[in-house]
């Protein structure tokens, strides 16, 4: 058991002794969990759920929205942003970003 090897923040023993703020698994958010994909305009993101089997056994699950990136007009400029398949129908329909 020797020397002891440095460990980042998720338990992974770091190779070289490298530091844990510029390992890859800390990311490009400073050391931070990385958000996952969500809409703009409504905040839609991954929710938890369960599976449920044909004999009723319930297994856990992710259930993730659609996100898309689409050009959309805000205020007058054309913006990529990303958003839910939901929110891009609603807007193409009542077209509400024309404003």
């Amino acid at each position: 058991m020797g020397t002891s090897a440095p460990v980042n923040g998720r338990g992974a023993i770091l190779r070289d002794g490298a530091d844990a703020r510029h390992s890859p698994a800390a990311g490009l958010s400073g050391g931070r969990e990385s958000v996952m994909a969500s809409c703009e305009l409504c905040g839609a993101r991954r929710r938890a759920g369960k599976n449920v089997s044909h004999s009723n056994r319930h297994t856990n699950r992710w259930f993730l929205p659609n996100i898309q990136q689409a050009m959309l007009t805000i205020k007058g400029r054309t913006k990529r942003v990303k958003v839910c398949t939901r929110c891009l129908r609603t807007v193409q329909n009542k077209r509400m970003m024309e404003v």
